[in-house]
């Protein structure tokens, strides 16, 4: 999976490069800036590129009277044939040496800061959120004006970090990803400590195996097999794990084990933003950690808490097995009643899909007083986001958006919970 290749370089570039990548990335090349490595990384960031690179560009970043052809070396590098040749097939170019030149050349115009801001989900998982909710938590968070130099942002569900990773880049003092999931904090543990490894890991994979049931099933099964196994032993470990191997076959389970499943082309736009998502963790200064949420919710620091917990009667499909989130939810209500800090909790108004013992109205009626239990007039403010066939709820005390926010009492109840009509095909309770 990966080939020597010989390279001709300009070393004026190369240079430039190395010592931009010591500073985008302390972490990485802190001690070594092996030629490999940067190459890796280059070749990677090419990937999300959105600069418009002319051949000219090179005059740019090289000294008055050099010539850049006379400056160019010949240096043998590993490189992995994978990112090759995906590259090659985007910019249409089978020649390493240019293609490498252009990844520099890209990198030394590239501010990385803007890479950092709401990158698009690594991957997803039943219940994850998406880009339009992403772009909504990160909108919300930058109109509450916070002083986020002072306080810790706390994710305490983070799943695949998707909240996280959404927002805007602001200085925060210290980040919390918090979740129960040993596969989901190990991946972000990995993505901290080990990206490059992780990196490898995925390109060293043959994506043809796809392409065919008979070569995925079987391969499917494997991570299947090896994912389950790891996340039951681990189920009830506090200490968070940092194991590559485990970590790369959760995202490639996750692109495959689907109804649609993704092929080499989406799991390639989902790596590349993979370093990204590493800088962000690094700058945060960031922890990883799996504790039960409801540790976070205490009033004890100046912090934000993102509460995105398995949504009332989605319990089975999204929450951890033999959680009791009958007394979750109620421990949950009151500790945000009290709460000094700002929050944002997360529900949804209609009704779970995967309920069939009601019709639709019913459904609708069930879900609104089961909410109702927790968050009626109570005086917080609800946000609904509009999704292809469901309406989220996101739930703050804090009022960040006069225009889009109302609050649940009597008289707005048809506002945020629009009566339901029932389905074309009634289903009799059991």
């Amino acid at each position: 999976m990966k080939k020597d290749i010989k390279f001709k370089i300009n070393m004026e570039l190369w240079q430039k490069a190395k010592e931009k990548l010591k500073k985008d990335f302390p972490s990485i090349f802190a001690e070594h800036c092996m030629d490999t490595d940067c190459t890796l990384v280059l070749l990677m960031l090419l990937l999300i590129s959105e600069e418009k690179i002319y051949p000219d560009t090179v005059f740019l970043h090289t000294d008055l009277g050099s010539n850049p052809e006379h400056s160019k070396h010949c240096k043998t590098i590993e490189v992995h044939n994978a990112l090759k040749d995906k590259l090659s097939q985007i910019y249409k170019n089978s020649n390493p040496s240019q293609l490498l030149e252009l990844a520099i050349l890209s990198y030394l115009e590239m501010n990385l800061d803007n890479y950092m801001s709401r990158i698009y989900p690594l991957y997803t998982i039943i219940g994850y959120k998406n880009t339009d909710m992403q772009q909504a938590t990160a909108t919300a968070i930058k109109n509450m004006n916070l002083h986020t130099e002072q306080m810790t942002f706390v994710d305490a569900c983070c799943a695949t970090g998707s909240l996280f990773f959404g927002t805007y880049n602001h200085p925060w003092k210290k980040v919390i990803l918090n979740d129960l999931n040993p596969l989901r904090t190990n991946f972000l543990n990995v993505l901290l400590k080990k990206p490059l490894e992780l990196i490898k890991g995925i390109l060293s994979i043959d994506f043809s195996f796809i392409n065919t049931p008979d070569t995925m099933n079987p391969q499917r099964r494997i991570y299947k097999e090896a994912t389950e196994t790891y996340r039951d032993n681990r189920r009830n470990y506090h200490k968070v794990d940092c194991n590559v191997e485990i970590a790369v076959y959760t995202f490639i389970l996750q692109c495959i084990d689907k109804k649609f499943i993704e092929q080499s082309d989406k799991i390639f736009r989902r790596l590349g933003g993979f370093l990204p998502a590493h800088a962000k963790l690094v700058t945060c200064n960031a922890t990883i950690t799996q504790e039960d949420c409801l540790s976070y919710l205490e009033n004890e620091e100046n912090k934000l808490v993102l509460l995105d917990v398995p949504y009332i009667g989605s319990e089975k499909e999204c929450g951890i097995k033999d959680y009791d989130y009958n007394s979750f939810h109620h421990k949950v209500s009151a500790k945000l009643e009290k709460a000094k800090y700002p929050f944002i909790y997360y529900c949804r108004s209609s009704a779970p899909k995967s309920d069939k013992r009601y019709n639709t109205i019913q459904a609708h009626e069930i879900i609104k007083k089961k909410l109702g239990l927790f968050f009626f007039n109570k005086g917080y403010h609800f946000e609904q986001v509009q999704l292809e066939q469901d309406t989220e709820l996101m739930i703050s005390n804090q009022h960040y958006s006069p225009d889009r926010q109302i609050q649940w009492t009597p008289e707005t109840t048809d506002l945020l919970f629009p009566k339901a009509e029932v389905s074309p095909v009634t289903v009799t309770n059991e």
